[in-house]
């Protein structure tokens, strides 16, 4: 109803020309009427984002709060989210089918569940990522990262707001991802004895200094720019790839293997192979060659590993990932 009212100006009265909206501000209370004369007037005089005047926005499945500086969530990172949720459901599926006794099988592979998917989701920001894993693979360990201050307490949060019950598998911290001594001290005192990481995610700040000057005014002026503005490197074939260097290397000391990550999960491979690493990445084909070429210098390539890109719902190459073998 924002958006109607905003349309035809930051009065309420124009929203009457609205029959829909009419109906629903009739049932509105005198103090609910205000609240939302404030809003109106966030969105059409100060231009503030749709998400940031609601408050809140749905990302996964969970409904989380949105507030200034904190990254708004998008939908394609969400895409890849369920990407990620959809090939762990597929190997636990394929892995469940695996280890039941039939005529043909009558010595099931393994009677143990799998352990716990230990996953780390660096620059974290609202915690969307990390508290929508959390939530569909309840067999699992996360741990959201951010130097943001404004971003764990949002991410924090949002935990305590999303989760019917208290859950013990999500976690956040605070933490530079250029202090690879102090990011693994605190992976290893989250995992305990599960081992792991067996899983990184990030969506990092990658967009260049000239590329941020041209974004809208509505995200330059409310959404924090260190989130967004990535750290140029003398060793990346584009700028703004610092932050990925961080992760990638950081990851290849780091990471552990998992029955889910094996080449052989998801009855042989396919859709049922979980990655190890996923990066989002900007939409372009030039920044996704320039993200497959810093991955295979740092270590990322074949036949130990395999890297895949895939497009978003808008045929963009939006998010890579690193497979432990050659798989789709």
């Amino acid at each position: 109803m924002v958006d109607t009212i905003t349309r035809g100006g930051v009065s309420l009265q124009n929203a009457l020309n609205d029959a829909d909206a009419a109906r629903r501000l009739a049932a509105l209370d005198v103090s609910q009427r205000l609240r939302l004369q404030r809003m109106v007037s966030d969105r059409a005089r100060g231009g503030v984002p749709i998400q940031y005047v609601l408050g809140e926005w749905p990302f996964a499945d969970l409904t989380l709060t949105v507030r200034p500086p904190v990254l708004i969530p998008r939908p394609e990172t969400e895409q890849w989210t369920r990407w990620i949720i959809d090939r762990y459901r597929i190997a636990a599926e394929s892995d469940s089918v695996a280890t039941t006794t039939t005529r043909s099988n009558p010595k099931p592979k393994s009677s143990q569940p799998p352990p716990p998917l230990c996953v780390v989701d660096l620059c974290t920001g609202s915690g969307a990522i990390a508290l929508a894993l959390a939530h569909h693979i309840p067999n699992s360990i996360v741990l959201g990262v951010d130097i943001s201050s404004d971003a764990i307490a949002l991410a924090n949060h949002n935990k305590a707001r999303v989760l019917q019950q208290p859950i013990k598998n999500v976690h956040f911290a605070q933490c530079d991802l250029f202090d690879s001594t102090a990011l693994t001290a605190l992976t290893r005192s989250t995992f305990n004895a599960n081992a792991g990481p067996h899983l990184i995610v990030s969506n990092p700040p990658y967009i260049t200094r000239a590329a941020y000057r041209a974004l809208p005014v509505a995200v330059r002026r409310f959404e924090d720019s260190r989130a967004l503005i990535g750290a140029d490197s003398t060793t990346a074939p584009l700028p703004g790839m610092k932050h990925y260097e961080a992760v990638i290397g950081w990851a290849r000391s780091v990471l552990q293997p998992h029955p889910f990550t094996s080449p052989t999960a998801g009855a042989g491979g396919g859709d049922g192979v979980m990655p190890q690493l996923v990066l989002e990445g900007s939409g372009t084909k030039p920044h996704e060659r320039a993200l497959t070429r810093v991955l295979q210098r740092i270590g990322y390539s074949s036949p130990a590993s395999t890297i895949v890109s895939f497009d978003d719902y808008f045929g963009r190459a939006r998010w890579t990932a690193c497979f432990a073998a050659s798989t789709k």
